[in-house]
């Protein structure tokens, strides 16, 4: 009984043994799965966070670039192409006539049009459909042939 000598505390009944083990192991998955959930929130919490941030950066210079084609745009980073892409197709369902003209040489100056393609190709259903809202909304008119075979 070299695998009992550790555990003095449990009873020496095999089936209340067992249970008092299978009461402590799902104890420690518990607790795991507690612990799994706390970092899913702080996860999805740090990504709205980022949102929010990123949204307060982009809205303003988005907004300002609709009237002025001359505003001065920082470079768009890597990880915020897939978010700003998002954020232009919302911003261009609000406007109208020669500000959506503005709009689409907006994203043509962002490079949006290259992210928006890279999405289409994507195999992830979610990029796919924000790829082909955005190449719309663009008027990409040389992804007709490869979006009929993607929806047909």
């Amino acid at each position: 009984m070299a695998f009992v000598i550790g555990f003095d505390f449990l009873p020496g009944d095999p089936l209340l043994r067992g249970a008092v083990l299978s009461g402590l192991l799902i104890a420690a998955l518990t607790a795991c799965l507690l612990m799994a959930i706390l970092a899913v929130r702080l996860h999805a919490a740090s990504r709205t966070a980022r949102e929010a941030a990123l949204r307060r950066r982009w809205l303003p210079l988005l907004l300002a670039a609709q009237d002025d084609a001359a505003t001065d745009l920082p470079t768009l980073r890597r990880g915020e192409r897939k978010a700003v892409l998002v954020l232009w197709i919302h911003l261009c369902e609000l406007v109208r006539g020669r500000a959506r003209d503005r709009f689409r040489a907006l994203a043509l100056r962002l490079g949006l049009d290259a992210v928006a393609r890279r999405l289409f190709s994507q195999s992830a259903l979610r990029d796919r459909l924000i790829g082909i809202a955005a190449l719309g909304r663009l008027g990409c008119n040389d992804c007709w042939g490869e979006l009929a075979e993607t929806v047909g």
